[in-house]
C-alpha cells in the first residue's frame, strides 16, 4: 500500500459522516466542560477563552488520531478470516440464507 492510498483511507476516515458527528459531540462536551470550569473557578462568563482552549484541545486530539489512524492502518486492512466455504440452508424461511464457515 503506497503512501498515497494511506493517507487516502486516513481522509476518509476523517471526513465518514461518524467521524464528523463524533467532532461534533467532542467539540460541544469539551467547550461545555470548559466553559464551566471557567465559569466555576472565575466566576466570570468567558466564552472567546473557552472557545480557544476547545480548539486547541480539539485540534490536537484530531492530530494524533490522524497519526494513530496512519500508523495503525496495515492492521486495519489485514483480512482477520479466510473464508473456506459458503453454505446454503435448505430450509427457504430461514432469515440469514447463505453462512460463511471460517
Amino acid at each position: 500500500m503506497t503512501l498515497k492510498d494511506k493517507l487516502g483511507l486516513v481522509f476518509k476516515h476523517i471526513f465518514s459522516r461518524k467521524t464528523i458527528v463524533y467532532i461534533i459531540l467532542s467539540f460541544a462536551w469539551t467547550m461545555a466542560s470548559v466553559f464551566f470550569w471557567n465559569w466555576y473557578h472565575t466566576g466570570e462568563i468567558v466564552l472567546f477563552e473557552s472557545m480557544e482552549i476547545t480548539l486547541t484541545i480539539m485540534g490536537g486530539k484530531l492530530v494524533l488520531y490522524g497519526i494513530w489512524d496512519y500508523l495503525h492502518l496495515g492492521e486495519a486492512v489485514k483480512p482477520q478470516y479466510r473464508v473456506v466455504q459458503i453454505v446454503t440452508q435448505q430450509d427457504r424461511d430461514d432469515r440469514f440464507g447463505e453462512y460463511c464457515l471460517l
